[in-house]
């Protein structure tokens, strides 16, 4: 009987006990999906000392992400093949940019047929397209710009050493707009402190930028062979000012590897094989480059921080790794990792209310097949008016006012009492409504969109 009477405690003593989701102060046991995979990615663009990610998914939206959060939407280009920074190259040769503050992307009239973009991504950034002509046009940042465009030969070069006259706001203006630099190029690159060129002959690289001795100027590096990885003699990084080989020439001679990064300060470099697997070591490992496991199948890498970095996949999946803000400012004796704990990224379910993409951190989640949204950050866009009162709600919108209390399905519209499908709940601190019962309830349509992966939700307009 005490046995009986034990076993009964324990289950009652479980029934009582907070069920869920850990993030979800809701109180039943249930699975909370606050992303989807983020796939059809096909472009990345990413640098050390940066806090978030690019990826450019094949409809041409660019996804923000920071290591294991949900990317969120950012804007779109149609026709979209290439992210640099904030600059974005279509199929058929157009530039566009955008401002990470969230306004709608421009095109940039003075490029055309272009084939190349690069861009060091920093603020104010060094920008640089090349056309089918084997023209280069620069603009940007004003000291860079100044060394290579002729509209500022005239006066010698601005930012030449630290004793001359500083650019003035119209030289900046001037700066800003892209003009012919150069001719005859084969390849172009946009990096923290450097213009680099590579000439159509292979060989030779044109760099523009800051040297050892703190000022500006223009050198040229004559390889002995054909160039085969033109983004291996881009090694500078913020702090230094030196520019060297990295891997030693046997590396990029052998044609095994196919790309190279490095992290901030040379600490961490991550060599892409032809054969899709990611190789790396650090400046303090003595030992010859290790494979990083278990990346393979590898399209494209970033290395971020020591043991931190950013790959894209040959089937389209972005994956991330480490601690990004992972920068040493001392030498250690920290190795690579020779295995990392790499992770596809998701991104947040996508909301679009009367045609326009609604951004929110966090974003929608589904729960038991029904799709939550953040009531303030979701509506206040198109107008609704939120009160809340000691956990009772009330919405209004367009002359209609629903008032609710969180984890209660009782709730009153224009004055009548109904009854919600589903309880709003607090989630990470904010107040997430079942989607389509509020929408519908005001004479919304909802569809669930696959294109999107995500809500699409119209409002009927105001008469």
């Amino acid at each position: 009987m005490k046995r009986f009477v034990s076993a009964l405690a324990f289950l009652l003593t479980l029934a009582l006990l907070p069920l869920g989701n850990p993030t979800a102060e809701a109180g039943a046991k249930t699975t909370i999906i606050p992303s989807l995979p983020l796939t059809g990615i096909i472009d990345i663009y990413d640098q050390s000392n940066a806090d978030h990610f690019y990826a450019l998914h094949s409809d041409g939206t660019i996804w923000i992400g920071n290591g294991s959060k949900p990317a969120v939407r950012g804007p779109q280009v149609p026709g979209a093949i290439k992210i640099s920074g904030n600059l974005i190259l279509t199929s058929n040769g157009e530039v566009w940019t955008w401002d990470k503050s969230g306004d709608m992307p421009k095109r940039i009239t003075e490029l055309s047929g272009i084939q190349s973009i690069s861009s060091n991504g920093l603020t104010p950034s060094i920008n640089m397209a090349m056309n089918d002509k084997e023209q280069v046009y620069v603009w940007g940042e004003t000291c860079l710009t100044s060394l290579i465009r002729p509209d500022f030969h005239g006066r010698g070069g601005l930012c030449l050493s630290v004793y001359h006259d500083r650019p003035t706001p119209a030289d900046d203006e001037q700066a800003r707009i892209p003009k012919l630099a150069i001719e005859g190029a084969k390849d172009i690159r946009a990096s923290l402190q450097y213009i680099l060129i590579l000439m159509a002959d292979g060989k030779t690289i044109k760099v523009y930028g800051n040297t050892e001795s703190q000022t500006y100027a223009m050198f040229e590096h004559v390889s002995d062979e054909p160039i085969v990885d033109f983004a291996g003699y881009d090694k500078d990084y913020a702090g230094h000012s030196t520019l060297t080989t990295l891997p030693d020439g046997n590396h990029m001679r052998s044609s095994q590897y196919v790309q190279v990064s490095q992290g901030y300060g040379g600490s961490y470099k991550l060599l892409l094989h032809k054969d899709g697997t990611v190789w790396g070591n650090t400046i303090w490992q003595a030992d010859p480059i290790r494979r990083i496991t278990p990346l393979k199948d590898i399209a494209e890498v970033a290395a971020v921080a020591l043991n931190s970095g950013t790959a894209l996949d040959k089937y389209g999946k972005v994956w991330t790794w480490g601690d990004r803000n992972n920068i040493p400012y001392q030498e250690t004796e920290e190795k690579v990792f020779a295995k990392v704990d790499a992770k596809s990224v998701q991104k947040q379910i996508s909301l679009r209310i009367n045609g326009k993409f609604i951004a929110s951190d966090p974003g929608p989640i589904q729960m038991k097949g029904t799709t939550f949204v953040p009531l303030r950050s979701s509506f206040e866009s198109i107008g609704a008016q939120i009160s809340y009162n000691n956990g009772n709600v009330t919405f209004s919108y367009q002359k209609q006012q629903l008032a609710f209390k969180v984890y209660d399905t009782k709730a009153t519209l224009d004055g009548k009492s109904i009854q919600m499908p589903a309880a709003p709940l607090s989630y990470h601190g904010r107040t997430y409504v079942p989607l389509r019962f509020l929408a519908q309830a005001f004479g919304a349509k909802v569809l669930w969109n696959n294109n999107i992966d995500g809500v699409d939700i119209q409002f009927p307009s105001v008469n």
